[in-house]
């Protein structure tokens, strides 16, 4: 636990990456030099370094679910957090860690479902450095989510449920797809499909030889993916680190750590998979490098969108409603995050997944 504390420590202190573009973009809309010539009349920088001060020195670490590995291939892992119940796969995001599903104390996803009976299983994707467990997109969905599910039903003797978060939506998707008799239900939560409808598209493709002979040499850094999310909202990021500095329930300050830890805690992406992500999604709108055909996925399936989803628009995921047979449509009002770990979680998405997945 002490060495758990110690980094995120590090982490807070050198919270938020790339502190030189949220600086900027402060002082920025403070008028830049002349405001401070001005005898610096604007409050933007100000009120963010006082609530970077906030976070940076909160004493306030946030307590997990206890969770074991029970199988680890290259650095991903696979891990287990209750030993019994109907069992429940869930993918998340490559580009921020898993424990976004056991963020808050009070309103975790993983302690709900095992409160309900399920016995939830995460993956761990882990985060570069092993060069030769490097992958891309096939050999991420084939010898990780298909092995992780593979091996659950060899050792429970019974296929698990799906879901995926995000990023992770799409890594489930194409693997229910591959292997339909793995699984007993897919649930896609906030979930690109339709890749025309998300917001960096026409970035990526207007730049798209500069990123392919990028990624030639190098992974895309844990900075450069907090630039581009920066880039949607960056008023309403400064906003959100102001904030620390005037809330004063506690809880509330609890939350806002606790979120504030997990947004920081991003990682790094391989080119490998980065290449394919561009290429497939971003230019040619297409999930996988061969074709799937989802009119013939029979699996009880079930979309979550977010009415207020600024990274993953519902127009990007609505399109699936008409591609699977099988499938109904849960709408929440919240945003990317807030689907699943806000205040109305538990009514509007941990419930109603509950319901349509018990047997």
């Amino acid at each position: 636990m002490t060495k758990l504390i110690e980094s995120i420590k590090q982490m807070r202190k050198d919270a938020p990456k790339p502190f030189g573009l949220y600086s900027a973009t402060a002082i920025g809309l403070d008028g830049g030099l002349n405001t401070y010539l001005n005898n610096f009349d604007s409050t933007n920088f100000t009120d963010f370094s006082a609530g970077l001060k906030v976070y940076r020195t909160s004493t306030y670490y946030p307590k997990k679910t206890r969770s074991r590995t029970i199988k680890r291939k290259g650095r991903v892992k696979l891990l287990e957090y209750a030993k019994e119940g109907q069992p429940i796969l869930l993918v998340p995001s490559l580009v921020n860690k898993h424990y976004i599903f056991d963020l808050y104390e009070d309103n975790s996803f993983i302690k709900y479902l095992v409160s309900q009976g399920f016995r939830p299983f995460v993956i761990d994707w882990g985060e570069p450095g092993d060069v030769k467990h490097s992958f891309n997109l096939q050999s991420l969905i084939e010898d990780y989510v298909l092995f992780f599910a593979t091996y659950l039903n060899q050792q429970l003797n019974s296929k698990v449920d799906l879901l995926g978060y995000c990023m992770g939506g799409v890594f489930a998707l194409i693997a229910a797809t591959k292997q339909e008799k793995l699984f007993n239900s897919l649930t896609l939560v906030a979930t690109p499909y339709d890749f025309n409808e998300m917001p960096f598209t026409g970035m990526m493709k207007l730049y798209k030889s500069f990123y392919l002979e990028y990624l030639k040499t190098v992974n895309v850094s844990a900075e450069l993916i907090q630039t581009l999310f920066f880039m949607l909202d960056c008023k309403g990021v400064l906003a959100r680190i102001k904030h620390f500095a005037s809330v004063e329930d506690k809880d509330q300050l609890k939350r806002m750590v606790a979120l504030e830890d997990w947004l920081s805690d991003c990682i790094a992406v391989e080119n490998t998979i980065a290449k394919d992500v561009l290429e497939l999604w971003y230019d040619k709108n297409k999930l996988y490098h061969e074709d799937l055909n989802l009119n013939k996925l029979n699996l009880k399936t079930l979309l979550v969108t977010a009415n207020n989803d600024a990274i993953v628009p519902k127009e990007a995921s609505l399109k699936l409603l008409e591609e699977i047979p099988n499938i109904d449509h849960i709408a929440c009002s919240s945003g990317h995050i807030g689907i699943m770990v806000g205040r109305k979680s538990q009514k509007e998405f941990y419930s109603k997944i509950v319901k349509s997945i018990s047997k």
